[in-house]
């Protein structure tokens, strides 16, 4: 009996943990939302793919809104994303010659 509490527990901690993972900051921004407060900090920004350049392990994304843009930076080769596709985009804002910036570590089409 005690067995079948502890492998309930097991999975019910599990579920939580893969509920969480899944559905980490909720919050969706506009692109004409992020300035500087949001330096270095996790943000979740969905927008319209402009231009996208690619480079040597790297994909530089114009995210914008239909009035703002901002630079996504994701270090791969992100070869599907082309312009005119809605994005959302998970990662930190950075600050890089002057302009901000989001470092992407996920990037879904919508």
């Amino acid at each position: 009996r005690l067995l079948l509490v502890a492998i309930l527990t097991s999975i019910i901690g599990i579920l939580i943990i893969l509920y969480v993972a899944e559905n980490k900051d909720t919050i969706i921004f506009d692109v004409n939302d992020i300035d500087e407060s949001y330096l270095d900090q996790i943000v979740r920004v969905k927008g319209t793919a402009g231009r996208v350049g690619l480079g040597k392990d790297i994909t530089i994304i114009n995210l914008n809104d239909g009035i703002y843009d901002i630079k996504v930076i994701a270090f791969d080769n992100s070869t599907l994303i082309k312009e005119g596709m809605d994005l959302e985009v998970y990662g930190m804002v950075t600050m890089y010659k002057g302009e901000l910036e989001i470092e992407a570590d996920e990037i879904k089409v919508r």
